[in-house]
């Protein structure tokens, strides 16, 4: 009975999981890097799952010691759960077509310049974070 639960435990998450590409820019060494994965949203945390170019796997929560990966946690979740009211207490949000634009208020600063994305209905195209030591991370998910 334990095995059958736990498999679908885990057919529920693969089911729940994005496919995307991420392309990290790293304005100190000017280099790109490729990566990637799959982001599972569960209901306290997210997880990210790296396949390419290594299998890694990082989990975002809310409670994060680390103020950044906090920070990434409330964007990520708010973005995907279209929480602008969450967002609006950490950023200015312009919206211009299908690009909205989150500029940060004092709170998000110490790491961000600016946060863009685009959704289509409830699918994000992208996300991307411009970061305030000038690397970016941008996501793009896979059909």
């Amino acid at each position: 009975m334990f095995k059958i639960i736990l498999m679908l435990l885990v057919c529920v998450q693969l089911m729940f999981a994005i496919d995307f590409k991420e392309t990290r820019y790293l304005y100190a060494i000017d280099k790109s890097i490729d990566f990637e994965g799959s982001i599972t949203f569960l209901k306290e945390s997210i997880k990210i799952t790296y396949i390419k170019p290594k299998q890694e796997s990082i989990v975002y929560t809310q409670n994060d010691a680390i103020k950044q990966k906090k920070l990434f946690f409330m964007i990520l979740e708010a973005i995907h759960s279209d929480d602008e009211t969450l967002l609006g207490e950490f950023f200015e949000i312009k919206k211009d077509k299908n690009i909205v634009t989150l500029r940060p208020l004092e709170l998000a600063k110490e790491y961000i310049k600016k946060v863009e994305y685009e959704k289509q209905k409830d699918r994000l195209i992208f996300i991307e974070i411009f970061m305030q030591n000038n690397d970016r991370i941008k996501i793009e998910t896979i059909r």
